[in-house]
């Protein structure tokens, strides 16, 4: 993540910001040390930090040297978002608030109580898939989110193609062709749709409990691909070789789904897929594996006594997110792994981590008392996230 300086920062439970200039081998403690952060944002210079109870927002305009808390004072700030010019905080109990200043004011928009699990950017519009309402939707123009025409669907996945915007949902995939503005249900498809990709014309859709589905025609009509044993809860893409992570390992198709082939790790749940250049990973129930030859082999790179629920790879630097305990850091292609919550116990219970999104170079909260945040200049595309 390119940030000021090139640094990395992390916030947690109970000691505030730290920042890391050489990819996390080693952690300084900033300016704000007694606060747990939940979550933390970038904006050019401003390093903007959500904190427990009663801190509300912090801002930092000099790397972390100095804090000064905003105008958002109370509350529990679980996420925070920028978007152009404005800034959006999820609190615990009072919505989302909005500042267009730099945290000197903020106003209460009209997101309240929405649990959301995909968040997408579009043009100018900022999206995000709810648990029971569907799409809400924010405009740069706008001071509030709107509630668009899908209104009562769990939105699991998002995929954006130009103004294209296809929804994954409990009862199969939405369109909309004006940046979520507008949505139509596309032909039916069985089971909800736990993730969909993207590649050129194609589009595919992965299903709880019946495989993949693949549209040529912006969803105007799909096909059930080949049967894979499991629920799909990943998809990757590189070339014309699709994989799929499902519950019975790694499927390969290098026909659209004509063919699926299981590529290997037959006995292992694949949580997660994450793509390097020709470098294939799974996150799986006994850690993660590798491949360089599109699944035809893999090698086990450690963590196999982890449950491995997400993977993101910045740069040379692999992510793993796991179950129980934490996130681990490999920078050596997976030779090697450590622990990278340096700050949270490796026995603490609560401590899950069950997605980190890639593109957006975001971390999550990571369980349910112990809690890890990595700053992104915008709210990431992906994973579970909240807006309390």
């Amino acid at each position: 993540m390119q940030l000021p300086g090139d640094s990395i920062f992390a916030g947690t439970d109970s000691y505030g910001v730290y920042v890391s200039t050489n990819n996390g081998t080693s952690w300084t403690q900033t300016a704000l040390t007694n606060e747990s952060v939940y979550s933390l944002a970038i904006s050019g210079n401003n390093i903007f930090a959500g904190t427990h109870y009663n801190g509300g927002v912090f801002l930092s305009t000099n790397n972390g040297t100095s804090w000064t808390q905003t105008a958002l004072n109370h509350g529990t700030v679980y996420s925070l978002a920028i978007f152009d010019s404005n800034i959006f905080a999820g609190t615990n109990s009072h919505g989302v608030y909005l500042s267009t200043n730099n945290g000197t004011n903020w106003t209460q928009t009209a997101l309240n109580d929405a649990y959301v699990y995909s968040i997408a950017f579009s043009g100018n519009h900022i999206l995000a898939g709810t648990s029971s309402n569907g799409v809400l939707l924010f405009t740069s123009n706008a001071t509030n989110w709107m509630q668009t025409e899908l209104s009562d669907e769990s939105v699991y996945s998002f995929a954006v193609s130009g103004s294209n915007v296809f929804a994954g949902t409990y009862s199969g995939v939405y369109l909309s062709t004006n940046n979520g503005t507008n949505w139509t249900q596309t032909s039916p498809i069985s089971g909800s749709v736990n993730s969909l990709a993207i590649s050129g014309n194609e589009i595919f859709a992965g299903t709880y409990s019946h495989g993949v589905y693949l549209s040529t025609n912006n969803g105007t009509s799909w096909t059930q691909t080949a049967p894979i044993s499991g629920s799909v809860n990943s998809l990757a893409v590189i070339g014309s070789n699709v994989f799929a992570g499902a519950g019975y390992g790694v499927y390969l198709s290098t026909n659209n789904g004509t063919n699926w082939t299981q590529t290997g790790l037959n006995n292992l749940y694949a949580h997660s897929l994450a793509i390097s250049g020709s470098n294939l990973f799974a996150g799986t129930n006994a850690g993660v594996y590798h491949s360089i030859d599109t699944g035809t082999s893999w090698t086990l790179t450690g963590l196999n006594d982890r449950d491995v629920r997400s993977l993101a790879i910045f740069g040379s630097s692999i992510f793993a997110g796991t179950k129980n305990y934490g996130v681990y850091l490999s920078t050596n292609t997976g030779t090697s792994w450590n622990e990278w919550n340096f700050w949270i116990s490796s026995n603490w219970p609560g401590n899950h981590c069950i997605g980190i999104a890639e593109r957006c170079k975001w971390l999550p909260v990571c369980g349910n008392y112990r809690q890890l945040s990595m700053a992104t200049p915008a709210l990431a595309n992906g994973n579970h996230s909240y807006f309390t």
